[in-house]
């Protein structure tokens, strides 16, 4: 090892040796420190309030006088409350806080941004300089469901559910996949296409996104839920929210009257008992609560039938007896009508119309009537020929010999 080397190392090892006192503080001379603050809400958002707290200290023996100090904002930040301070006296080792309420701009992007906060003591002529990074998150994206709506919501059909889709954010959204799925119990299920794609929406846009759906014959008038998934994007990040679309059924009864006859092929007889055979069909999906019929019409007696409930996708067959009066047209009409309550316990009526034939009475029975009228008359006559001869008879046996018993009594007294 040459002379040069040698040496060289020994400067090196004497430059270690020296103890290093350049970072070291020296407390008899002022040094204020802004290094501590913090800021709610943490991230801050865009187009939205928020605070900044800044600990300023005194980290040194000797008393700080005549502290100024303010806050210099640039984009996105402004300043809502007061910038400029003043702290009379800062003892030694003594904090103050100083807050600051500041807005972020609402067109700003997710990112870091910086805040300087200046502060010099009385005797410098220089500000001291502190750099604060804040965290700003940008309005985001917000797809949201504004309105639902059912077409041919009907038991037992398919139909159509349309959803109404808004971005209410700040941002485009992009990338949308809306994903609607089966009632809990599948009444309802979604056909064809579950999952539908929306290149983006953008920002106060709406748009139009419909699904089929199968309704079974099974499912009753109650409400439904079907679960929606909404996927999308901005260009900070993705999204994913759940909704429930609301369905309530209320389908009807569908009901149906036949009339199979009356009296006997549509004709009927005055003043006498006739029978009405009819049909009652329920083709709807939904039951009936209460059912009856009712009656009349000119030369017919009132008359109400009572029926009852009648299921769904069923049928009843019902005979009514009628009681006629004195008809003096050739026709009459019957108007029968079929009262049921709906899903809604509101009352519904059917009516038909029914002209049917009056039949005249036999002429047998027109020639009874005659006989018997005749007869009728004999018996009378008859019966005052028997009384007359009664008569007769109780003059001559009773009334006679009493008259001369007493013509008898009368000549003997004179």
């Amino acid at each position: 090892m040459n002379l040069k080397k040698i040496m060289l190392i020994l400067v090196a090892i004497m430059l270690l040796a020296i103890p290093i006192t350049a970072n070291e503080v020296n407390y008899d001379i002022i040094n204020l420190n802004a290094d501590t603050y913090n800021y709610n809400p943490t991230p801050v958002i865009s187009g939205e309030d928020f605070e900044i707290w800044i600990q300023l200290t005194n980290k040194s023996n000797v008393a700080a006088e005549n502290v100024e100090y303010f806050l210099e904002t640039e984009y996105p930040f402004i300043l809502i409350s007061e910038n400029e301070g003043l702290i009379n006296k800062l003892e030694p080792f003594q904090s103050k806080i100083i807050k600051y309420k500041l807005k972020t701009n609402t067109d700003v992007l997710t990112g870091t941004y910086d805040l300087e906060f200046r502060y010099k003591r009385e005797g410098s002529n220089i500000y001291n300089v502190k750099k604060y990074i804040i965290d700003v998150k940008g309005k985001s994206a917000i797809i949201e469901l504004i309105d639902s709506s059912f077409n041919n919501a009907k038991i037992g059909a398919d139909g159509t559910v349309t959803l109404n889709l808004k971005n209410l954010g700040q941002k485009n959204a992009k990338d949308i996949f809306l994903t609607l799925n089966d009632s809990e119990d599948e009444s309802i299920k979604v056909i064809d296409l579950k999952t539908q794609y929306i290149e983006k929406i953008n920002t106060e846009e709406e748009t139009e996104v419909s699904f089929k759906i199968n309704i079974s014959k099974n499912a009753e008038n109650i409400s439904y839920s079907l679960p929606l998934t909404i996927s999308y994007s901005d260009v900070d990040r993705e999204y994913t929210i759940t909704r429930n679309i609301g369905l309530k059924l209320e389908d009807q009864p569908k009901m149906i009257l036949n009339v199979l006859d009356i009296g006997t092929n549509f004709k009927i007889k005055e003043n006498s008992e006739e029978k009405i055979s009819v049909e009652i069909y329920n083709i709807g999906n939904v039951d009936t609560e209460v059912s009856y019929i009712t009656v009349n019409g000119e030369g017919i007696r009132p008359t109400q039938e009572f029926i009852g409930s009648i299921e769904k996708n069923n049928y009843d067959t019902i005979e009514l007896t009628i009681n006629t009066t004195d008809i003096k047209e050739k026709e009459t009409k019957l108007i029968i009508n079929l009262f049921y309550k709906d899903s809604n316990l509101k009352e519904e009526k059917i009516t038909q119309e029914i002209t049917v034939e009056v039949m005249p009475q036999a002429n047998g029975q027109g020639a009874n009537k005659v006989i018997m009228s005749i007869f009728s008359i004999l018996l009378f006559i008859v019966g005052l020929a028997i009384l007359i001869l009664l008569i007769k008879w109780l003059i001559r046996i009773l009334i006679k010999p009493a008259l001369n018993v007493l013509k008898e009594t009368f000549k003997r007294r004179k």
